[in-house]
C-alpha cells in the first residue's frame, strides 16, 4: 500500500517538474472529502486515489494528471461537487472522469462494442483514459474483498472493456496485469493450476534461462554489439490462452514460455531520425550463429502492429543445450521501442525534448494522434490515434468500417445516448 509521501518521493526520483504545493493541496482536498469513508478492506478510502496517483507516475504524466488521479472519486463519492473542485483547481480532467463514471456496464453482450466506443468517445483526452485505466487496475488489485459474484462480474467487465482498450493503445504494462487479475478471479482453479506449474518451471529451469542470457550476452559482446539481455516469462493469461488454443493442459507442453529480450540504446542518424540498422545487424549475427526456426520470424519494426508495437522476433534452434534443448524466442528492440511496448501511446511524452512534466504539450499530442485530423501521411501515422484503436472490436464487419467511424474526432458521425439506467444507445 503506497502512501502520499511515497508519491512525492517518486515524483522527485523521476525528475518530474511539478508544483508540489498544488499536488499536496489536491491530496488534502481529497482526504478531507473522503474523511470517514473506508474501502471494503477496512482501510481509509484515500488510499485508493493515492495508489492511482502512484501508478500514473509510471507514465511520466503532467501535473494535471496527478492532481486528477487524487481527486478522481471526489465528485462521485462525496458531497463535494465538480464545481467545488474546479473552484480550487480550475477546469480539471476530473470532468472527463466524471462522465465515464456515469456509464454502467450491461451484461448484454451486444452492448460491449458500444461501451468500448463510448468510453473512447467520451474521453477525448488521452490522459483521462490513462487515469481511468489506472483506476480500474488498482480496483482489480483489491478485488479480493468483494463477494465472489461481484468479483466475477467486475473481472468480466474489465476483460471486455478495459483490457481491449489498454491493448489497442499498446499499454502492455496495464493490459498484462489486468488480464492476469481477471483470469485469477474468473477462473481461480485454472489460474492456481497454471501458477503452480509456472512456479515449478521456474524452479527447474531458472538456472538454464540465466545461462542462456549469459551465452547470448557473451556472443553479442564478442561481435561488438552493446546490448542488455533480459528474459520475460509469458503471463498466466496468455499461457492459458495458448494452452487452450493448442488443446494442451500443462505449461511444459509449450516451448515459448519465456523469451530473451535484446535491448540496444536508442540511436539516431545525422539528421535526427531514428536509426534501427543495428537491430537488423544483431538479427543477422544471431541467425549466422544459430539456426532460425522457419515461419517464426516477425518484423514488427518495418511493419508495426496496429497499436504501434515494434520489435524483431525470431526463434532460434541450438542456443540451448542438454536437457533444456528447445527453440528459444529472441526479441530485439531499442530502448524506445521497449518503452513503447510497456507504456504504449503514453511513451510518446516520455520522449519530449526536456522530459519535464511541466512542459507537457497536449496540443502537440492531439496532433500526433490525430484526435481531430485525418491520418498523417508521414512516418508518425503508425502511432496515430486511429491506428492505435484499429481492431478495437474484432467482430466489427470490417476494418474499413471501423476506420470510417474513427476517422475524425473518433465518432463524430455517431450519437451516444445514455439512458437513466446507464445503458448506451448508439445512433447515427
Amino acid at each position: 500500500m503506497q502512501t502520499f509521501e511515497q508519491v512525492l518521493k517518486k515524483i522527485d526520483k523521476l525528475g518530474l517538474d511539478m508544483n508540489k504545493k498544488r499536488i499536496n493541496l489536491a491530496y488534502e482536498f481529497a482526504r478531507a472529502a473522503h474523511d470517514g469513508q473506508k474501502r471494503l478492506s477496512g482501510i481509509a478510502y484515500i488510499t485508493h486515489p493515492v495508489a492511482v496517483a502512484y501508478k500514473i507516475l509510471d507514465f511520466s504524466p503532467d501535473e494535471d494528471m496527478v492532481v486528477a488521479s487524487l481527486l478522481h472519486d471526489v465528485s462521485e463519492d462525496t458531497p463535494r461537487t465538480l464545481d467545488d473542485i474546479e473552484a480550487v483547481f480550475g477546469r480539471s480532467l476530473v470532468r472527463g472522469l466524471e462522465k465515464l463514471a456515469k456509464v454502467k456496464v450491461s451484461e448484454d453482450e451486444s452492448q460491449v462494442e458500444n461501451l468500448r466506443k463510448m468510453f473512447v468517445s467520451m474521453a477525448s483526452d488521452l490522459r483521462v483514459i490513462l487515469i481511468k485505466l489506472c483506476d480500474r487496475w488498482h480496483n482489480m488489485e483489491t478485488l479480493e474483498y468483494m463477494s465472489e459474484e461481484k468479483q466475477k462480474k467486475i473481472a468480466k467487465e474489465t476483460l471486455d472493456i478495459y483490457v481491449p482498450i489498454a491493448s489497442r493503445l499498446g499499454i502492455y504494462k496495464i493490459k498484462s496485469d489486468m488480464e492476469d487479475l481477471c483470469f485469477k478471479f474468473m477462473m481461480p482453479d485454472v489460474y492456481r493450476q497454471i501458477n503452480e506449474q509456472l512456479a515449478e518451471y521456474g524452479r527447474s529451469q531458472g538456472k538454464n534461462i540465466h545461462s542462456l542470457e549469459a551465452v547470448l550476452q557473451k556472443f553479442l559482446a564478442k561481435e561488438g554489439f552493446k546490448a542488455e539481455i533480459t528474459s520475460r516469462i509469458k503471463s498466466h493469461y496468455s499461457i492459458y490462452c495458448k494452452l487452450k488454443r493448442k488443446a494442451k493442459t500443462n505449461v511444459s507442453d509449450i516451448f515459448d514460455i519465456f523469451a530473451l529480450r535484446v535491448l540496444v540504446p536508442n540511436k539516431t542518424t545525422k539528421d535526427g531520425k531514428e536509426y534501427n540498422g543495428e537491430l537488423y545487424n544483431i538479427l543477422g549475427a544471431v541467425h549466422s550463429r544459430w539456426t532460425p526456426l522457419a515461419k517464426r520470424f516477425k518484423d514488427y519494426v518495418a511493419v508495426p502492429k496496429p497499436n504501434g508495437y515494434r520489435s524483431l522476433h525470431t526463434t532460434l534452434i541450438g542456443l540451448s543445450a542438454g536437457s533444456f534443448n528447445q527453440p528459444v524466442e529472441i526479441q530485439i528492440r531499442s530502448q524506445k521501442m521497449h518503452d513503447e511496448a510497456e507504456f504504449g501511446i503514453a511513451s510518446h511524452w516520455l520522449y519530449k525534448s526536456n522530459n519535464k512534466a511541466g512542459a507537457f504539450n497536449w496540443d502537440k499530442i492531439k496532433k500526433l494522434f490525430s484526435l481531430s485530423n485525418k491520418l498523417p501521411s508521414d512516418s508518425d501515422s503508425r502511432t496515430s490515434w486511429v491506428k492505435a484503436l484499429d481492431e478495437l472490436q474484432a467482430a466489427t464487419n470490417s476494418n474499413k468500417e471501423l476506420i470510417e467511424d474513427l476517422q475524425i474526432d473518433m465518432f463524430n458521425d455517431r450519437l451516444f445516448v445514455l439512458t437513466p439506467n446507464g445503458d448506451v444507445k448508439d445512433l447515427p
